[in-house]
């Protein structure tokens, strides 16, 4: 009796890590209120590539320094407010998405690594996660943010504060 406690336990174990530790954002779709689904928002890893899009679409951007394998408070960003639907409206109207992430879990390509460790630097995170740091289609910041309770309409509600929108 004791073995198939423990063999559930594992099985449930491994099940959880697998679910959540293989997901890509490109990939997986996120949960909206239990019952609709959303597709994952397209987060770029390319500054100078999202730089030139905010130019061109004269869109906001977002800038999302995390520590998305480690850090538990990005983690509670990332699944209370960037996967729910009210924050996907907004930004798809109004935000370039940037994704700096320092993970343990994996290893990022050279030059991503080396550019969010630039990034760290010009926009003065230091590291402290999770930043958000909002800046015009130049690039040049407007405000910064992080973590708060209350959900994606409340920060959302935030966020339209922080850029003077209505």
């Amino acid at each position: 009796m004791k073995l198939l406690g423990l063999f559930i336990f594992i099985t449930a174990g491994v099940s959880l890590a697998v679910y959540f530790g293989n997901s890509s954002k490109a990939e997986v779709f996120s949960e909206v209120n239990g019952t609709e689904r959303v597709e994952a928002l397209n987060w770029s890893t390319n500054f100078e590539e999202s730089l030139a899009e905010a130019k061109e679409s004269g869109k906001f951007m977002l800038l999302f320094f995390t520590g998305s394998d480690w850090c538990p408070p990005c983690i509670a960003l990332d699944r209370e407010v960037l996967s729910k639907k009210p924050f996907h409206d907004f930004a798809k109207e109004h935000l370039i998405l940037v994704k700096v992430d320092e993970p343990e879990g994996y290893i990022l390509e050279e030059a991503v690594r080396l550019q969010n460790e630039r990034l760290n630097v010009i926009y003065r995170v230091f590291f402290s996660y999770p930043t958000v740091v909002l800046t015009d289609s130049e690039g040049m910041e407007i405000a910064r943010t992080s973590y708060r309770r209350g959900g994606a309409n409340r920060y959302v509600r935030h966020l339209k504060s922080l850029l003077g929108l209505k």
